[in-house]
């Protein structure tokens, strides 16, 4: 069965993180025909998937800013992660590029500002 709120993992875990399944030695979306998600050894949830790409991003942040890392209170969070580390890794590669070319002695292109929402 096609479940759209779970995602296969990257790798497959040694031992099923389902009580139910471990004390039972069988897996239950095998041994049950109605159980409500597939095998949690080879899938995970998206809500789990999001959280742990979030924890990257807040990641990556903190070794580009210094900042302190925090896991995201809401779905938007993740978002917003990803609309600042975008503006961190763009402000950080026009700078650099900037330098590069005034070490060349190239007059580097004015930026134009761009409008809200745009």
């Amino acid at each position: 069965m096609f479940h759209t709120e779970y995602i296969a993992r990257e790798k497959v875990l040694a031992v099923c993180p389902d009580a139910r399944c471990r004390r039972a030695h069988a897996c239950r979306a095998v041994t049950e025909p109605r159980c409500p998600h597939p095998c949690l050894r080879t899938h995970e949830d998206l809500d789990s998937v999001r959280l742990a790409l979030a924890l990257k991003l807040d990641a990556i942040r903190l070794e580009l800013t210094g900042g302190e890392v925090r896991a995201p209170r809401s779905g938007d969070d993740l978002e917003l992660a990803l609309k600042y580390l975008k503006e961190l890794l763009h402000d950080a590669d026009s700078a650099a590029m900037a330098s590069a070319m005034q070490s060349e002695g190239r007059v580097p292109a004015v930026r134009v500002a761009r409008r809200p929402g745009r």
